[in-house]
């Protein structure tokens, strides 16, 4: 087929549809008109994500509950043995939980003091290494 076959075909098929369109017109003559279009007047309001209170909250609550469970699977137990076994143990120096009879920390210097009534106070540094223990 040649381009002007071409060209003559979709002029007839145009030229049916307008015919078509034309015939289709309601039988009472009234033709739909068209409106006039107003933007509305006032405030915009933004489309998107809005950050709202709820979801610092919950974004707060997930990081933390994060940072503590990486605290937990990292962390090593340790426990301290005193004679007497009723002393008062105090860990300072680092960030340690008492947890049961034992203490989770990570690894670094720690100082531990021990008093007991009748006995002479401790205060010892220690160190918790990255090594599994045997």
């Amino acid at each position: 087929m040649s381009i002007e076959e071409l060209d003559n075909r979709q002029n007839d098929v145009g030229q049916r549809n307008v015919s078509q369109r034309n015939d289709e017109l309601p039988e009472d003559g009234e033709v739909i008109q068209p409106q006039v279009f107003t933007p509305l007047q006032g405030k915009i309001k933004k489309q998107g994500f809005q950050l709202k209170t709820i979801h610092i909250a919950v974004g707060t609550t997930l990081l933390i509950l994060a940072s503590v469970a990486i605290f937990l699977f990292t962390a090593k137990s340790v426990f301290i043995v005193t004679d007497p076994p009723d002393s008062t143990i105090i860990v300072s120096d680092g960030f340690a939980i008492p947890l049961g009879e034992g203490y989770l920390m990570h690894a670094g210097e720690y100082t531990v003091s021990a008093t007991a009534g009748g006995y002479y106070s401790l205060d010892q540094t220690f160190t918790v290494s990255d090594q599994q223990n045997h």
